[in-house]
């Protein structure tokens, strides 16, 4: 009887050490994509008014998404971290084809995209 009692105590044991080895090194290890981070920013022209409806296309290697600003002329999306580029178009506007950003984890990526009027022919 004794003999059992020692090894359902060293079998608990071991299994409350594994469960705390498991979580910490969980908690040691780097952020991953599954960690979102986000862009938020605003659409305007060259004299600071802002651009709304215009349609915004974040892409990288694996995906593209979609959005509009909205009727302050701003977006904000939440991403997987990682390296993404940013087009505009606008009515009335020439196309807006920005530099690489890169989304952290846990971090607001704040950006504003200044549009070019379109010349007429």
């Amino acid at each position: 009887m004794r003999t059992s009692s020692h090894r359902i105590l060293i079998l608990a044991l071991g299994f409350i050490f594994s469960t705390f080895v498991q979580g910490w090194a969980r908690s040691a290890q780097p952020p991953t994509d599954k960690q979102p981070g986000a862009v938020k920013g605003v659409i305007v022209d060259i004299q600071d008014a802002r651009v709304v409806g215009a349609a915004i296309v974040i892409t990288n290697k694996r995906f593209q998404k979609e959005l509009k600003s909205d009727d302050a002329g701003e977006f904000e999306i939440h991403l997987p971290t990682g390296k993404y580029t940013i087009t505009v178009d606008a009515h009335g506007f020439t196309r807006y084809k920005g530099k690489t950003i890169r989304v952290k984890p846990n971090e607001t990526l704040n950006i504003k995209i200044e549009l070019q009027v379109a010349h007429s022919s």
